[in-house]
This record gives structure tokens, C-alpha cells and sequence, in this order.
């Protein structure tokens, strides 16, 4: 099978999506298929190149949305594949004008849908413009073969008016080789730590973890939380509200880990990992976390307590609950071990090799 990926980022640039193409890349070419990606130009990476077998073609755009105008080069491209799979949000874009010129059957992965959260988390104009976007792509991918990674995001593409037989759910898969309970440590901390991190995102909550700072540093003195997160998104207002809040003894600012393998050292280095996301469509930090065999916190909302099983739920945007939930951990070694060794097996089934299964069976129905 011959399939070309359209997606606005690919490795080198990080992220879960990128993460989830480059592992699929990998699998689908390990089986006899061919993959071919079409993705923007970032720095450290070249126009063309082949890696590990897939072909690369990047192209430059000034702006994210931009790389919609790649279309062209998509339906070029397109010629030579079977299937298409491409993803939310901008790519999608891309695709749909691309099979206006080249008709081939596509695979579309919705990772959420934010709906109304446009307008809480953008200003007006951005947040009416987004939401608007938003629903014209449910629109004109309605009647293609749809994945999601979540029974929370199926149930939101449906109430975006998807027919429920389009939607296939095919959770993404982590690095077992990296993310395990033996990994060993790479921080030495004075005392008690909980980490958060990944993308500073309007919908990651990490300004309720802040407020909940001065609570745990009262319950378990000594305590730090640990941020290792990204500098663009929203990380300047992260610190600014670690001043606001008078805490900056009390954190922790990590700059992000070059690898996998660095991320699971810093994840196996604290007591703790917290999520206090107000959305997610997945999930895959605190399945990162729990496969180390670190206990995790998590708000009580969307994906996240179908994926939870090492840890404890809160309600979302609880600062206090929050506080709670991690103080009762980092006092609770017996809890912690207990919890660990609970979600480490649980995540077990969140691998690389039955994402790749799943998404070859999308992949066959999309053919048919």
C-alpha cells in the first residue's frame, strides 16, 4: 500500500501529532507499505530527504495556516499513493483542496474538537473565525473515514454532526522501550516534587496548578512543583503567573528534554505527574507518566479518565482540589507505589504496534 501523509508539522518538530506519523511512518514501512509525507519546512530539516524509508517533502509557509496553499504539491504527490491520511486542523485544509485536483480516497484524524472553547480560550474575532473553521472541517469530512483517539472525541465529532459509523477509534501508542517503571532517574530534588509538562496550551489548566502551589508547599513543606514546558503557546503568561503568585522558591523551570529518553528520566525523577487540563482529546502525558510507573493527577474531564488509571481525578479548574489530590500523594509513598504499579499495567495496551494494526484496518475500510 502506498500512502501519503499530510501533515502541517513532522519531525523534527515536536509534538504528540508528530510523534504519532513519525511512529506510524515507521511501523507501516516495517510491513511492506510505502510512505511518502508532505509537511511543512521547519528549522533543522531539509526540503527533501528519506528517512528509515519514508520519502519527505517540506515546504515552506510563513504561518501555520499558510501551508494550506500546499495543495498543489499535495495533489502531485497524491498521483503516486493509494490513501491519503492527513490531520487536524490546517492540514485538513490542505487535503480537501489537493482531492479537488486528485480524487483519492482519505483517512482524517480528528484529535478534538474545541467548539465553544474557541471563544473562552481567543479573543472574539480569532475565537469566531476558529469555531467557524472548525465546523466547516466536520462539514466537508462528514462522509470520509474517520479516527479519533478517544471515546470523548468520538462523542464530540458526533454532536458536530459526524455520523457515528464514520468515526473509528484508534488511541495512539507510546514507546515502551522508553517509557518503562526500571528507567532510572535523571534529577536529584532536596525534597517532594510534582511535574507538569508539554505545550503551554489555553487548554492545558497549568495556571490552576500554579494557584494550588502555595497550598502544597503549606501541606508538605519542602515540596516544588517542576515545570518542563515549551517556550512558545502560552509559556511567558505560565511565568508570569508563578510571579503573580509570589512562589518562584517554589518551582521548578526545566527547559525541555532533546528526546524521549530524556522526558522519561525527569518523569521517573518525581513523585508526581500532573495534568489539570480543562480538554484533552487523548491523553498522552499521563500515559507516558503512568508507564514509568509514576502516579499521576488529572482532571476529572474529556479523554482523561479513560485513560487514567494509575493516579487520582480532580474536577477541572479547582485549584484547591488540586492541592488536595497532590498532597495526598506526595504524603502517601504506600499510595504512590500502589497507584504506579496500577497504571503501569494498565497502559500497557497503549503501544505503537496496535496503533499501527488499527489504522491499517481504517486504512483497508477507507479502500473498500
Amino acid at each position: 500500500m502506498r500512502v501519503l501523509f499530510i501533515v502541517e508539522y513532522f519531525p523534527p518538530h515536536v509534538g504528540g501529532v508528530e510523534a504519532l506519523f513519525d511512529n506510524l511512518a515507521e511501523k507501516l514501512i516495517e510491513r511492506g507499505n510505502e510512505v511518502t509525507v508532505l509537511t511543512s519546512l521547519v528549522p533543522g530539516s531539509e526540503k527533501y530527504e528519506e528517512r528509515d524509508g519514508a520519502k519527505i517533502y517540506r515546504v515552506s509557509a510563513p504561518s501555520r495556516h499558510a501551508f494550506a496553499l500546499s495543495f498543489p504539491k499535495a495533489a502531485e504527490l497524491a498521483k503516486q499513493a493509494d490513501l491519503i491520511h492527513t490531520t487536524t486542523y490546517v492540514a485538513t485544509g490542505t487535503t480537501w483542496l489537493a482531492r479537488r485536483l486528485c480524487k483519492k480516497p482519505t483517512v482524517a484524524t480528528f484529535h478534538e474538537i474545541w467548539g465553544k472553547l474557541f471563544f473562552e480560550f481567543q479573543n472574539p474575532l480569532a475565537g469566531a473565525l476558529n469555531y467557524s473553521l472548525e465546523a466547516l472541517m466536520c462539514r466537508l469530512y462528514r462522509n470520509d473515514t474517520l479516527v479519533c483517539p478517544s471515546e470523548s472525541t468520538k462523542r464530540s465529532m458526533i454532536a458536530a454532526g459526524i455520523p457515528e459509523g464514520n468515526v473509528n477509534i484508534v488511541p495512539s501508542g507510546i514507546n515502551h522501550g522508553v517509557f518503562r517503571t526500571d528507567v532510572k532517574p535523571s534529577m536529584k530534588w532536596d525534597g517532594p516534587t510534582y511535574l507538569c509538562y508539554g505545550r503551554a496550551g489555553m487548554s492545558k489548566g497549568i495556571e490552576y496548578l500554579v494557584e494550588a502551589v502555595p497550598e502544597i508547599a503549606r501541606n508538605v513543606p519542602g515540596s516544588k512543583l517542576v515545570l518542563m514546558l515549551g517556550k512558545k503557546d502560552r509559556y511567558n503568561q505560565v511565568a508570569e503567573k508563578v510571579k503573580k503568585m509570589g512562589v518562584e522558591d517554589k518551582v521548578i523551570f526545566l527547559p525541555p528534554q532533546p528526546d524521549q529518553s530524556g522526558v522519561a528520566g525527569v518523569i521517573k525523577s518525581c513523585d508526581a505527574v500532573i495534568m489539570p487540563s480543562i480538554s484533552e482529546g487523548f491523553g498522552l502525558n499521563v500515559i507516558e507518566a503512568q508507564a514509568c510507573g509514576v502516579p499521576v493527577v488529572a482532571s476529572n474531564i474529556t479523554s482523561l479518565p479513560e485513560v487514567v488509571r494509575g493516579g487520582l481525578l480532580v474536577e477541572p479548574r479547582n485549584p484547591a482540589k488540586i492541592a488536595e489530590a497532590v498532597t495526598t500523594l506526595l504524603r502517601d509513598r504506600k499510595l504512590r507505589e500502589k497507584l504506579g504499579a496500577e497504571g503501569a499495567n494498565y497502559v500497557k495496551r497503549y503501544s505503537w504496534e496496535n496503533t499501527t494494526n488499527g489504522y491499517l484496518k481504517v486504512y483497508e475500510k477507507a479502500l473498500r
